[in-house]
């Protein structure tokens, strides 16, 4: 994908057909694809947003495995004693 092409031509005539000196127009326009080209900077890329996506995955499964773990242990603490008072009760009938 392309950004967005900026014609510094095409503005600074506009700016000099209001009125504005054209010294002054050509300026603006520099500060302008100056603050443009900063900002493009800080514009993440396709690439940026799949890497940080694979990492938040990765991440997500292991709390996800690790959540698992803790729900089969508990399971297992509170259901151990369960099954084994059950298990005593049944074989003294």
């Amino acid at each position: 994908m392309h950004a967005a092409t900026f014609d510094t031509h095409r503005f600074v005539k506009r700016l000099k057909e209001t009125g504005m000196p054209e010294n002054q127009a050509e300026e603006v326009i520099d500060i302008v694809s100056e603050v443009r080209e900063e900002a493009k900077q800080e514009l993440a890329t396709k690439g940026d947003l799949k890497s940080n996506s694979d990492l938040l995955e990765a991440r997500l499964e292991t709390k996800i495995e690790a959540g698992n773990h803790t729900i089969i242990k508990y399971m297992l603490t509170c259901f151990l004693p369960v099954i084994g008072l059950l298990i005593t009760i049944l074989l003294k009938h």
